[in-house]
């Protein structure tokens, strides 16, 4: 397993590659940056310098149970700047009454941003639900154009 820091506009990212597949990112602020040499990070950096279609081009590693892999996936064919609900998401896993689930399935997402779990809004619009903070959905969201949701209130 190897272990990397890459620096992002939003604050550096730890990532984890195990036989080439990414196994787990989250944001940290214990950690110092470089600049990525290894494709994963050649990748996530394209994404953040742009190439939105950048995040589907990694490999993951999806451990959890068959709903939450179910989740996961549904997520992965979610292009940027297209967002959906809690309850869209749960109706296109074929469990349309788990919104709950699915919202759970969401915070126990161990590769965040690759499997976008970013763009998964509130039924209202509003950004709710990011582990990393509201703020960083709405800039992630924004970077790729996304524009039917509801930004969080300004300073």
């Amino acid at each position: 397993m190897e272990e990397h820091v890459l620096a992002t506009p939003i604050g550096a990212v730890r990532y984890r590659v195990e036989n080439g597949r990414l196994s787990d990112l989250s944001f940290t602020t214990d950690a110092a940056p470089s600049r990525p040499k290894d494709p994963i990070g050649k990748l996530l950096a394209a994404y953040f310098a742009g190439d939105l279609k950048a995040l589907r081009r990694i490999p993951v590693l999806l451990r959890g149970t068959p709903f939450l892999a179910a989740v996961w996936r549904e997520l992965r064919r979610l292009r940027p700047g297209k967002t959906l609900s809690y309850k869209e998401l749960a109706r296109r896993v074929g469990r349309p009454t788990a919104v709950r689930a699915v919202a759970r399935a969401n915070a126990c997402n161990k590769i965040a941003l690759v499997v976008p779990c970013h763009r998964v809004i509130g039924s209202d619009g509003k950004l709710v639900g990011y582990s990393y903070g509201v703020e960083r959905k709405a800039w992630l969201l924004r970077h790729e154009g996304a524009t039917s949701f509801t930004p969080p209130p300004g300073p």
